[in-house]
């Protein structure tokens, strides 16, 4: 019984060791990957979409393997498998994606992942194209300080806000509503009241 229990112990250990190893090459591999996807927005980023979105998803699709949202109102929520509705939508001009890049360059870039909070309630989504082909698309919640990744073994992450700047250009270009902002705090507040907010809460759930 005594060996058993060693050789358990032992094998427990190397496994152990293996998952370190796994995870801190994992880190690395999603470092360079950030880089790189810095790197071809700033290179060959031509045009960029801004959007509100409601800041709480309002279906979650049924096919963990969806590429698309169900329709042009909608914006994908991919670590949660969910989608949520576009408020309000713009193109930026030239000018504006100029002065946003920097920052953008910065945020999706960032060598170490903070993750922010383990939550997400989205109010910008962010879409930038190479001529047609999109580079990067991604929802962002100042409250959690977060964004998430799309990494190309099909996995998506949240990735911590790194830049003050970014969040305050995003902003200006896309202003978010009065009611907005306080229909937010009120949800955080609970004063939305019980029917209201469980009518938020039940956007959450499974939409056929």
């Amino acid at each position: 019984m005594m060996a058993v229990t060693t050789q358990a112990q032992t094998a427990l250990q190397k496994l152990e060791g293996a998952k370190k190893v796994f995870y801190e090459a994992t880190l690395v591999q999603e470092a360079t990957y950030r880089n790189a996807l810095g790197e071809a927005i700033k290179d060959h980023g031509t045009r960029c979409e801004v959007f509100l979105l409601d800041f709480m998803p309002s279906r979650k699709k049924s096919d963990s393997f969806f590429n698309d949202p169900s329709d042009e109102n909608h914006f994908l929520i991919r670590p949660y498998k969910t989608e949520t509705k576009i408020l309000n939508r713009r193109e930026l001009s030239a000018d504006e994606f100029k002065t946003l890049l920097p920052s953008l360059v910065q945020t999706v870039g960032v060598e170490k992942n903070t993750y922010g909070a383990l939550c997400h309630m989205p109010i910008h989504g962010i879409r930038v194209y190479d001529q047609g082909i999109l580079i990067v698309e991604t929802s962002i919640c100042y409250e959690c300080g977060n964004f998430f990744i799309n990494y190309p073994d099909s996995t998506s992450e949240w990735v911590g806000l790194s830049s003050r700047e970014f969040e305050e250009l995003m902003k200006k270009f896309m202003p978010i509503p009065e009611s907005e902002i306080q229909r937010f705090n009120d949800y955080k507040s609970g004063k939305l009241g019980k029917e209201a907010k469980a009518k938020d809460k039940a956007k959450l759930k499974n939409a056929k």
